[in-house]
């Protein structure tokens, strides 16, 4: 994100402010880059996974996985503002 950092250090500027910073329950916890990215990415959830992953999905559970790729967060909100996605489907 190309405002990341300024805006991160605004938003803890204003839990400084309102006192949410060292208390339970509060506190700053920026994710990077689009929402839960990080988890996506250490479940293997990604719109364009490894060939290599695929093989092994395929023969873990007897399948064939489709090996065309999907959409990223920024290209479905397009898709669907634009009428392309006839179904969303999001974890």
């Amino acid at each position: 994100h190309k405002h990341s950092v300024p805006t991160i250090r605004e938003v803890v500027n204003f839990l400084l402010l309102r006192g949410n910073i060292g208390r339970p329950g509060a506190g700053v916890c920026p994710v990077r880059g689009h929402s839960n990215v990080q988890g996506d990415r250490t479940m293997g959830i990604f719109e364009r996974p490894a060939p290599a992953f695929l093989d092994a999905l395929d023969k873990e559970f007897g399948i064939t996985s489709p090996r065309h790729h999907g959409m990223d967060v920024v290209r479905s909100i397009q898709a669907l503002r634009d009428g392309e996605a006839k179904v969303f489907f999001a974890m």
